[in-house]
């Protein structure tokens, strides 16, 4: 009784406390809009990755790389293991990837690569 009363009181009982860290909504949706939407979006999407709003999470997590079918575009937590955070970091061909970096002509800021980082890092919510 004593330990159903302490979880009770501490709130350590629930799992479901709202994602900690960049989501998809709020941080990296907007970079996408800004970035990437304008050649990734619609039927007619680049390589067939829409990015824009309500498509993107479907989109990257967990699906096969274009380039580089053996790989998934975002593997939550995994940070290597995710292409894109290669193509962002114009190293694409350190893992048999091709192509430019993404976005083309502009690299973007460390601290939009920061949340792409922790983003991926934190599960990719």
């Amino acid at each position: 009784m004593f330990l159903l009363l302490w979880a009770c009181t501490t709130g350590k009982e629930s799992d479901t406390t709202a994602p900690t860290g960049p989501t998809l909504t709020t941080d990296i949706q907007p970079i996408l809009d800004r970035n990437c939407v304008g050649c990734h979006a619609g039927s007619a999407a680049a390589v067939y990755l829409d990015l824009s709003a309500g498509a993107a999470h479907n989109e990257l997590v967990g699906e096969a790389a274009y380039q580089v079918p053996t790989m998934v575009e975002v593997a939550p937590g995994d940070v290597e293991g995710s292409y894109l955070w290669y193509k962002l970091n114009s190293t694409q061909a350190d893992v048999g990837g091709s192509g430019t970096r993404m976005p083309p002509e502009l690299t973007l800021a460390d601290s939009d690569l920061a949340l792409f980082q922790s983003w991926i890092e934190m599960g990719a919510q």
